[in-house]
């Protein structure tokens, strides 16, 4: 009787596992050793067996087959981006294979590896293939102050050309969110020519990233006016704020801004008139030509409303004479990344055809500063 019921929760227990094993079951794709995308669904285990294992079922097939780390490349999920790749690193000096959570590609790049106890390691790689460990902290609050020292320190090698980033790191909760913050933000500093700098595990958070755009001209900016009592040319600086938008997970090739300019034209005969020039840009779309690098080449398409009060010593214009319009904008530049901030060049024209009051046609140089 006693022999019955322990086999009896043996088989329970194993009906139990074998049910449980697949419970959850998510949209995703794995990468084969050959570099191809194969579309299915993944089981999604718990973290420590995400690392051991991939258990797969191709579109089309009603089994799940189970890769080992190096039998595919990697695998990923598409609803949150949460993203396993085959690597072998050093766990405690001891060269060991398995799926690492990718955080973060970049010039210095971010994985993961939550082997289900109460310490993560996390595993820090530069461009030259050099990695080093970090765990997170264990909770013990003695035990992380005694070994902070051994954990972060080898860390500084590979974040060699920012001393921020030692304080930064002291400072950490050595949490997943955290190192990837810091990681990215050296990598946008440091490492632009690496590329892209790609986190995998969506952020819902990231996906607007809205920047205060200030504007400054510089040079000579010109208007051309005709259907004044004379046709006239007139140079002069102007300025501007706005807002600079982009979307990186919609496209990483183009941004949005609004923007609100002044300007102030006069010609080089003294007698002629000086006009004084608002204008409101409620949409302006940047296109890059390659992805962000160091220097990016845009061009810019918008549409703007200005308005125009003139004043002249030779002529009597009155307020009847100055001009309100809506009109295209071109604009065509280069975006150069300064750390994390972007210093713009860009040459902008617009015309207007006037139906009553003559044409009028503007360009421009501007030097911009985003923050």
């Amino acid at each position: 009787m006693k022999l019955l019921k322990n086999m009896l929760w043996v088989s329970l227990l194993t009906l139990s596992e074998s049910v449980c094993a697949q419970m959850n079951p998510v949209e995703g794709y794995i990468i084969s050793n050959e570099g191809d995308t194969i579309n299915g669904t993944l089981d999604y285990l718990s973290p420590a067996k995400n690392s051991k294992e991939c258990h797969f079922q191709k579109e089309g097939e009603s089994e799940f087959k189970i890769y080992k780390p190096n039998e595919i490349k990697g695998y990923r999920i598409k609803s949150d981006g949460v993203y396993y790749v085959s690597r072998t690193f050093p766990v405690d000096n001891v060269p060991t294979t398995f799926f690492a959570e990718y955080l973060l590609k970049g010039g210095v790049s971010l994985y993961r590896l939550d082997l289900g106890r109460n310490v993560d390691y996390y595993f820090f790689e530069n461009e030259k293939g050099e990695v080093v460990q970090m765990k997170s902290h264990t909770g013990n609050l003695e035990a992380d102050l005694n070994n902070e020292g051994k954990n972060i320190t080898p860390a500084f090698y590979i974040f060699s050309k920012s001393t921020k980033v030692r304080d930064e790191l002291r400072k950490s909760d050595l949490s997943a969110q955290d190192l990837t913050r810091i990681t990215r933000e050296y990598n946008e500093t440091y490492c632009q020519e690496s590329g892209d700098c790609v986190q995998f595990q969506y952020d819902e958070e990231k996906t607007l990233s809205c920047n205060l755009h200030f504007m400054a001209s510089i040079g000579a900016g010109m208007m051309m006016l005709e259907g004044l009592p004379e046709n006239i040319v007139g140079y002069g600086p102007n300025t501007g704020v706005g807002m600079y938008v982009t979307f990186p997970r919609l496209s990483n090739r183009m941004s949005f801004e609004s923007r609100i300019d002044y300007a102030y034209y006069s010609s080089s005969d003294a007698y002629s008139p000086k006009w004084t020039s608002f204008s409101f840009t409620p949409v302006m779309v940047n296109y890059f030509f390659c992805k962000e690098h160091s220097v990016t080449p845009y061009i810019s398409f918008g549409i703007t409303f200005g308005y125009s009060a003139f004043t002249s010593d030779k002529y009597d214009l009155t307020s009847e004479d100055n001009r309100a319009r809506l009109y295209p904008s071109i604009g065509l530049g280069t975006n150069i990344r300064s750390g994390s901030h972007i210093i713009r060049l860009g040459l902008y024209g617009s015309y207007n055809k006037g139906m009553i009051d003559g044409n009028d046609a503007t360009v421009r140089f501007a030097a911009s500063f985003i923050i």
